[in-house]
């Protein structure tokens, strides 16, 4: 399925390229384009006509040119493919009415057979959620500046004047006065959150002492251990691996050490946010 998709080209070449929606593909595949906008021009019936199998499905619904304009819906119905030194020739299916395509959902697509199996459902929709827009916070005439923690981010990025300045697991960085700075959070798959407002270092914002500059919490890595000391209150850890994959997740009251693997984590207890290496 491809769905709010975009087709189109290098600058310049849109106007000059044309492409088929699909090529020898075997197995009866099914496909569909759902609301796209194609910016360059496809062949008449979109599908390339030689296929390895005789499609079960190669439909195109609600398409539209680079100007807005509506195209045409219709598909190649005829395919043919070549087996055993023979040709073989058959129909496939080549429209969605209104009910099937509004069916394409990304629960319907993904349901697999509801299981925990490999067959199952696979849910991509933690891989993109946007962590939160970071507010960013300064005292007037300093170079540090901070920002809201989130307890969902395993990073965040940093932009200063326009380029991206660095990636830190603090909620703290430093820059020059007057740089204009902005700062994006990043979930543990990697997807960025939206950037910040734009913030000029030096100018008051509500001030370092009300975001995560500071925390009580330490956190040592040893042999396979994390220690996390400093917790006087109800405390969420977040154990994640240095490529982002969350490790461990628990509330604790009191002083605590986690049994891991040797290796490299990123450990965050409410607003500290730590990196430890285990040997």
């Amino acid at each position: 399925m491809f769905k709010n998709t975009t087709i189109t080209a290098p600058d310049g070449k849109e106007d000059k390229t044309q492409v088929y929606f699909g090529r020898p593909w075997h197995n009866e595949p099914k496909t569909v384009f759902i609301d796209t906008e194609c910016r360059v021009k496809p062949y008449e019936g979109y599908w390339y006509p030689k296929m390895g199998a005789i499609p079960a499905l190669w439909a195109v619904y609600n398409i539209w040119d680079k100007n807005g304009y509506k195209m045409s819906e219709k598909s190649i119905e005829e395919y043919w493919y070549e087996e055993n030194g023979q040709t073989i020739y058959g129909k496939a299916k080549n429209f969605l009415t209104d009910e099937e395509a509004a069916s394409y959902t990304l629960e319907n697509v993904f349901g697999g057979d509801g299981t925990d199996a490999v067959t199952g459902m696979w849910n991509p929709l933690p891989m993109v959620e946007q962590t939160s827009k970071p507010v960013i916070n300064g005292k007037e005439g300093d170079t540090a500046f901070g920002w809201t923690a989130d307890e969902y981010a395993i990073c965040y990025v940093v932009t200063i004047n326009g380029k991206v300045a660095g990636f830190t697991v603090d909620t703290r960085y430093e820059a020059n006065l007057n740089d204009v700075v902005t700062v994006q959070s990043v979930n543990e798959y990697g997807a960025l959150s939206e950037a910040s407002d734009e913030f000029t270092v030096g100018n008051t914002g509500t001030g370092l002492e009300n975001t995560a500059m500071e925390s009580p919490v330490i956190v040592i890595g040893s042999k396979g251990m994390i220690s996390v000391r400093g917790i006087e209150i109800p405390t969420r850890i977040y154990v994640y691996g240095i490529d982002g994959m969350l490790i461990q997740n628990l509330e604790v009251h009191r002083n605590v050490s986690l049994s891991v693997p040797a290796g490299r984590y990123i450990v965050k207890a409410n607003d500290s946010v730590t990196k430890v290496s285990v040997n």
